[in-house]
């Protein structure tokens, strides 16, 4: 601001004036456009702090709607996870096959391809079975493998898991 009104006196002193005297209404005149600017300075700053403000408050709306909506789908994923499990003990394989399929369309895990190989399996499909479970062990060779006799014996003949499985281990 200091830098204005001498940049101006010096200009209206030595420059277009004729004379060396200053004014008492250029002198108010100075300052009034000095005032103005620091307004305007002011006022952008506190024009940039709104709009820090605003952008402050939309991450943080998107970080939370992007939690509850990542939140809902993974309560999706188990709810028609353990619901097809839920199928799969009770011999329903088509039910338990139309879940799976859901929990897979959110996200298909090593778990999610197991249960869907088993499933597979109880429907009398072992070119699926075979498929389903080689994907799951592919993903993660830890995948729980059921201790059900049946599949445990398909797996071994598939080649799947080692004859010495045990599934007791």
């Amino acid at each position: 601001m200091l830098f204005i009104l001498i940049a101006f006196l010096g200009f209206h002193t030595f420059g277009c004036g004729s004379s060396n005297t200053l004014d008492i209404d250029d002198s108010e005149i100075t300052e009034a456009q000095a005032d103005s600017v620091q307004a305007d300075s002011t006022q952008l700053t506190q024009e940039q702090i709104e709009a820090q403000q605003r952008r402050e408050e939309l991450k943080a709306e998107y970080k939370k709607e992007l939690t509850e909506q990542y939140q809902g789908r993974a309560n999706g994923l188990t709810t028609y996870y353990i619901s097809a499990q839920r199928f799969f003990y009770m011999g329903r394989y088509q039910s338990a096959l139309y879940h799976i399929n859901k929990a897979a369309d959110i996200k298909e895990t090593a778990d999610i391809l197991a249960l869907r190989g088993s499933i597979y399996l109880g429907l009398g499909n072992q070119e699926k079975f075979t498929e389903q479970w080689r994907l799951a062990l592919e993903m993660d060779e830890n995948v729980p493998i059921p201790n059900i006799p049946y599949l445990v014996r398909q797996l071994k003949q598939e080649g799947l898991i080692s004859e010495n499985y045990n599934a007791g281990n």
